[in-house]
C-alpha cells in the first residue's frame, strides 16, 4: 500500500510540474483531484491516531474541498 501511495503522489507531482511548465490549464482538475485523494488518505490516517483527531478532520474537509473544486472544473 505504501509504495502505491508514493507512486500516486509522484504522478500527481509530475502532472503538477508539467502543467506549470507548459502553462496548461487542462491538467489542473486532475492535479486537484489527485491532491485531494492524497490529503484524504493523510486525514484518515491522522484521524485514526487518538491525539491528532482535529488535524485529521481538517485534512478530510480540505481534501473534500479540493476534490469538489476539481470536479467542478471538469463539469463546467
Amino acid at each position: 500500500m505504501n509504495k502505491y501511495l508514493v507512486l500516486f503522489a509522484l504522478i500527481v507531482t509530475v502532472l503538477s510540474f508539467f502543467g506549470l511548465l507548459t502553462n496548461n490549464d487542462t491538467l489542473l482538475p486532475f492535479v486537484l483531484f489527485g491532491s485531494g485523494i492524497l490529503t484524504l488518505i493523510s486525514g484518515i490516517s491522522e484521524l485514526r491516531k487518538k491525539q491528532e483527531r482535529t488535524l485529521g478532520i481538517v485534512y478530510i474537509f480540505t481534501s473534500l474541498i479540493a476534490m469538489s473544486w476539481g470536479i467542478d472544473l471538469v463539469i463546467f
